[in-house]
């Protein structure tokens, strides 16, 4: 059996709790998380 079937984007971790990407689609979704979030907090940054 396959610790990661080619159709999951995410796997479990090998210790720990979560999840984590296995595949470059789930990288890319990770990485289109952290631009969004980055972006919000540039966006909504005080005024200096």
């Amino acid at each position: 059996m396959r610790l990661h079937p080619m159709n999951q984007w995410f796997g479990p971790k090998s210790f720990g709790w979560g999840w984590t990407p296995v595949t470059w689609e789930g990288w890319v979704v990770v990485l289109g998380i952290v631009v969004v979030i980055a972006a919000i907090g540039h966006r909504f940054r005080p005024a200096s």
